[in-house]
């Protein structure tokens, strides 16, 4: 066993432990996400108890992330400048 089939194995195992830690953060933002709009929604039914809505929908818009999957499965991101990366995207291993 070479020194480069240790470290594609490694490589491998690292990407699945990445992959299933990102999984959880992703769970735990939408939980968080979850509670967030209930309890904004508690809060909105205590400030305004009797329903006097005129428009429930038309008043807030939906709320948004701040960060979009798009196609091919990377996060959009909003920069807040001209911000240059550095160095080569690697390519993840399958």
């Amino acid at each position: 066993m070479t020194f480069g089939d240790l470290f594609f194995r490694w490589q491998t195992v690292r990407y699945k432990d990445v992959c299933k830690e990102k999984e959880k953060k992703e769970e735990a933002l939408l939980k968080l996400t979850t509670r967030e709009r209930e309890i904004r929604k508690r809060i909105e039914d205590i400030s305004d108890p009797h329903g006097n809505r005129s428009n429930e929908n038309s008043s807030q818009p939906p709320l948004k992330t701040t960060n979009a999957k798009v196609p091919n499965g990377h996060v959009k991101t909003k920069s807040t400048g001209d911000i240059s990366k550095k160095g080569k995207k690697r390519k993840a291993p399958t």
